[in-house]
């Protein structure tokens, strides 16, 4: 027996498609429930106009119109049921893009916080796996089943008039089919959670052997093949989840179609034995069942898909809500965020613990540190000291424990460089303009301005196409070394006009006589701005106007550059075998 939530689950899940395929697709949702509701009352239609015009008259007493009647009556189920399952076709095809557009919009409007969520995650995986069996489906199959059950009333109506037994039997012959693939349904809601996580797995794996850079690498650790084995060992499993599913669908097919052959052989035997209906409108009855049967083909695998779905669509409906509200939390959670006490300040923490989770230890621990307009603040210590950390909690990607966040910046005032960039494959002007396509785009003078600020703008005028290069190898285009990378990042983050540049380890990869220029044009963009600044070289902290020193998440020191050096204490330590004077002998 299906619980009362479940059922629940199945008009809400079907109540919200159709809403959604109106949104989507209003002409062809409304064409398909009209089409849909001709096709219902045509069997109906069949045993009445059938039965009135061939009952007691000669083979050629009937009109011209009678005979037009009759055919388009007789006939007209098969084109109709054609243009049914074309509609069918066509609001899922329209769905489908409709929902892969609304889940392209869910991944990007993540926060960073989610992303790290694997929860979150693979909600939205299971969403995106469930778009073209489940979500495209959902309104069709809800729309099937009310025909079904329309078509079913108005036959049973119709052939009650002759034999309410017959008449009954045929209604119930439906109901074996909706029992055998409510079982289906349930197989599938059993199956479906575990095939989306094994599903994910897989698709990481077979990417990681479908891109260039990581497929090479993978060639020359001869490690490609061991990723194949893995890749196969999860479709494997997924493939067992979907064999045990199509056997379970093949056995209750087989087992509903035998029950309800017998009731229709039944419902045929009364009409002919116990009422003896006279021979045309036994016809017109006959052909009023076969046109049902035609008209409901697809009610018990509408029903499946349906109750099978059910759970997936709420699912996804309670994460669109979730992930509303998380927005909604999280702006009204910015928009509350205090401003320093002091005017020059743009941002400050006070006291701040934070761990990434309840059972972890804390990562940062009573954390107090202020950034100054037009200035430039250093945040530096030992691997794992907590300064990434400190970072995305003073911008909002994390939420600390304790403490408080002070700051004036609003959402596009700061802009990120983060440690690790992702090197993305399009063009070099896509590249730089990435951030800004929501605000204001820059002109292409703007980009030149950018790049000739990191020394590249050069290397770009070299190539073939300028700033519509395609970056790459995996699409034909240039490569970049780590450092030209690294400094097309630098110009993307210049390029904003944020009050705060964040940049986290931003010239690990570029050469010291690189490095030295980058830093000093961003000394000399301070006056417009601050830059909190994350690095492990001790001659560029020089550049900085003060610095804080982070030890296993918490303050040891701060000050300028010249104090702290000339200080006997960790951060002398720290950095007592690097080249305090590099940038002066060079």
């Amino acid at each position: 027996m299906l619980s009362r939530s479940f059922i629940w689950s199945a008009l809400s899940s079907s109540w919200y498609a159709i809403k959604d395929a109106l949104k989507f697709s209003f002409p062809v949702t409304i064409a398909l429930c009209v089409a849909r509701l001709v096709e219902a009352a045509l069997p109906a239609l069949q045993v009445f106009i059938v039965g009135y015009l061939i009952a007691g008259r000669p083979s050629g007493n009937m009109s011209i119109w009678e005979v037009l009647l009759l055919v388009v009556v007789t006939g007209g189920i098969m084109p109709l049921s054609a243009m049914v399952d074309a509609l069918n076709l066509r609001l899922q095809f329209m769905l489908r893009y409709a929902y892969t557009y609304e889940v392209i919009d869910i991944y990007a409007s993540l926060t960073p916080a989610q992303r790290r969520d694997s929860v979150t995650i693979d909600e939205v995986q299971a969403a995106h796996d469930s778009i073209p069996f489940n979500l495209s489906w959902q309104a069709s199959s809800a729309l099937n089943i009310i025909g079904a059950f329309t078509t079913a009333v108005l036959l049973f109506s119709s052939l009650a008039n002759f034999d309410l037994l017959a008449a009954s039997l045929v209604t119930v012959s439906l109901l074996p089919q909706l029992f055998g693939y409510s079982l289906v349904a349930k197989a599938e809601n059993f199956y479906w959670p575990k095939q989306a996580a094994t599903s994910r797995r897989a698709e990481y794996l077979e990417n990681q052997l479908r891109y260039a850079r990581s497929g090479t690498e993978l060639s020359v650790l001869n490690g490609a093949e061991q990723f194949a084995h893995w890749a196969k060992v999860k479709h494997g499993i997924v493939r067992g989840y979907w064999m045990k599913i199509m056997s379970i669908r093949f056995t209750s097919a087989f087992v509903s179609g035998f029950i309800a052959l017998l009731l229709i052989a039944g419902a045929l035997s009364s009409l002919i034995w116990r009422s003896q209906v006279p021979t045309s409108l036994l016809a017109a009855a006959i052909l009023g069942v076969v046109s049902a049967m035609l008209a409901t083909k697809s009610a018990g695998s509408a029903y499946g898909e349906l109750m099978a779905s059910a759970p997936i669509v709420m699912r996804y409906l309670k994460l669109r809500a979730k992930l509303d509200s998380t927005d909604n939390e999280d702006e009204a959670a910015r928009l509350q965020l205090l401003a320093p006490r002091t005017s020059n300040i743009l941002m400050e923490c006070e006291d701040v613990d934070f761990a990434y989770s309840q059972t972890d230890e804390n990562v940062l621990n009573n954390l107090c540190l202020e950034v100054e307009q037009g200035k430039i603040v250093a945040l530096v210590g030992a691997n794992g000291a907590g300064k990434s950390t400190a970072i995305k909690v003073l911008t909002g990607q994390l939420k600390p424990q304790t403490g408080q966040i002070y700051s004036r910046l609003g959402k596009h005032e700061v802009a990120i460089m983060p440690q690790d960039i992702e090197k993305f494959e399009l063009t070099v002007r896509e590249f730089l303009t990435l951030p800004y396509y929501t605000t204001r785009v820059p002109s292409d003078q703007e980009l030149w301005q950018a790049l000739e600020k990191v020394d590249l703008a050069s290397h770009v005028k070299a190539l073939s196409d300028g700033l519509d290069a395609q970056l790459g190898e995996q699409w034909d285009g240039t490569d970049l070394s780590g450092g030209q990378w690294q400094r097309l990042a630098l110009a993307r983050t210049l390029l904003s006009d944020a009050k705060l540049l964040v940049l986290d380890e931003p010239t690990s990869s570029v050469d010291a006589e690189s490095e030295s220029k980058l830093f000093k044009m961003l000394k000399a963009e301070t006056p417009e701005r601050a830059v909190l600044l994350v690095s492990h070289r001790a001659w560029t902290l020089q550049y900085a106007d003060h610095i804080y020193l982070l030890e296993n998440g918490t303050l040891a020191q701060s000050g300028t550059f010249k104090d702290l050096k000339n200080q006997d204490g960790r951060f002398r330590k720290l950095f007592e075998s690097q080249d305090w004077n590099q940038d002066e002998r060079r």
